[in-house]
């Protein structure tokens, strides 16, 4: 297997598999698996979030953030800031609850996950991890240069 097919085949079974992992925790409150991650990030942003802000922060489309929104807000985990065009989202009290409850039920399933990655090694892997992601998001946007030799990027 070549590193792009290493890396890819790797970070596409992570994402499958967290995303199984939060679908079944979020079915108890009849809600998918994402609104898990809409949560957590709602759960740390002190002083609210626009939608458009929590679509780029989780690297969703602006309809699937409408429809979780909507889903949220009906349920009483979440509410938008009055008479405001781009207004900024909150947790509730019962939001906050179910956030902090994602956020013990994730750092539970990521310290079974990699319980026998040393500490230095995990630092070097997120270190690692967001570079590539960071560097990703930029050529996604400005496109890979020509002639540029793809197995050098991962």
């Amino acid at each position: 297997m070549d590193r792009f097919e290493r890396f890819t085949v790797a970070v596409a079974g992570i994402s499958y598999h967290v995303h199984r992992l939060m679908n079944q925790v979020m079915e108890r409150y009849d809600l998918r698996g994402i609104n898990a991650m809409y949560l957590t990030v709602l759960s740390r942003v002190d002083g609210g979030i626009t939608a458009s802000q929590l679509g780029e922060y989780c690297c969703r489309d602006k309809a699937d953030v409408s429809r979780a929104i909507a889903v949220l807000e009906q349920k009483g985990y979440i509410y938008k800031e009055a008479g405001r065009y781009r207004a900024k989202l909150y947790l509730t009290e019962q939001g906050k609850q179910l956030a902090q409850y994602v956020r013990d039920t994730a750092h539970r399933a990521v310290t079974v996950a990699g319980g026998d990655i040393s500490d230095e090694d995990r630092a070097v892997l997120y270190g690692a991890l967001e570079s590539i992601a960071g560097k990703l998001q930029e050529l996604s946007i400005d496109s890979l240069p020509e002639g540029h030799d793809e197995r050098e990027m991962v």
